[in-house]
C-alpha cells in the first residue's frame, strides 16, 4: 500500500466515526431544542458542528485516492467548502440560514460526486460501491430541493417549508448512514485490492 492510499484509508475511518458521532449530537441537540432547551442542548450544536467540519476535511484525502482530474477536484472542493462551513458555524460567525444556501450546494455536489465515484471506482467492493451510489443518489435528489427552495421560495413561506421538509427527510436519512460508507471505504482501502476488470486502474474510463 502506497502512503497516500494509507493515508486515505486512515483519514476514511476516522472521518466516518467523527461524522457518526456529529450526526448523533446534531440529532440530540435538535430534540433538547424541542423539550429542553438550555446549557447542554446550546452546547451541542457547536460540538457538532466542529466534528462534523473534521469529517468533511479528513474525507479530501479520500477523495484524491477514489476519482482522477475533475471528478477528485470536486469532491475535494465540496468536502473543503463543508468543512469551513461548519466550523464558521461552530464559532458562530455565521448563523445556519445564512450560511444554509452554501451548504445545501456544496453538500449538492458531494452527494454529486459520492454517486460518480461510486459508480466509476475500482478500488471498492461490489456492495460498499452500491452503498455510495444509492446514498449518493439520495442525498442528490434532497440537497437539490433544498437548494432550490432556499434560493427561489421565500424565507419561511409554507411553499418554502413543504420544499425543505420533501427535499430533507430523505437526504437528511441519507447523510445519516454516509459515515457508514466512509468506514467501509477505509476497509477496503485498507486491504489495498482492485475490484474492477481494468486491474491497474483507479477508475473506470467515462
Amino acid at each position: 500500500m502506497t502512503s497516500s492510499a494509507h493515508l486515505a484509508a486512515r483519514s476514511s475511518v476516522v472521518a466516518g466515526i467523527a461524522a457518526a458521532a456529529a450526526n448523533a449530537l446534531l440529532l440530540a441537540y435538535v430534540v433538547l431544542q424541542f423539550l429542553r432547551p438550555g446549557e447542554i442542548s446550546t452546547t451541542l450544536g457547536p460540538l457538532a458542528g466542529v466534528l462534523g467540519g473534521i469529517g468533511a476535511l479528513l474525507l479530501i484525502p479520500v477523495a484524491l485516492a477514489l476519482g482522477d482530474g475533475l471528478l477528485a477536484l470536486l469532491g475535494a472542493a465540496a468536502m473543503l467548502v463543508l468543512s469551513a462551513s461548519w466550523f464558521l458555524l461552530a464559532a458562530q460567525v455565521l448563523t445556519m440560514w445564512a450560511v444554509a444556501p452554501v451548504v445545501a450546494g456544496a453538500a449538492a455536489s458531494l452527494a454529486l460526486w459520492l454517486a460518480a465515484v461510486n459508480s466509476r471506482t475500482e478500488r471498492l467492493p461490489a456492495h460498499v460501491a452500491r452503498f455510495g451510489r444509492r446514498c449518493g443518489a439520495t442525498a442528490f435528489a434532497g440537497s437539490l430541493v433544498v437548494v432550490l427552495a432556499l434560493v427561489l421560495l421565500p424565507p419561511m413561506s409554507r411553499e418554502q417549508v413543504i420544499a425543505l421538509v420533501i427535499g430533507g427527510v430523505p437526504g437528511g436519512l441519507a447523510w445519516l448512514v454516509v459515515p457508514a460508507w466512509s468506514i467501509g471505504v477505509g476497509r477496503a482501502l485498507r486491504r489495498g485490492e482492485t475490484y474492477g476488470e481494468t486491474a491497474p486502474g483507479r477508475v473506470r474510463p467515462i
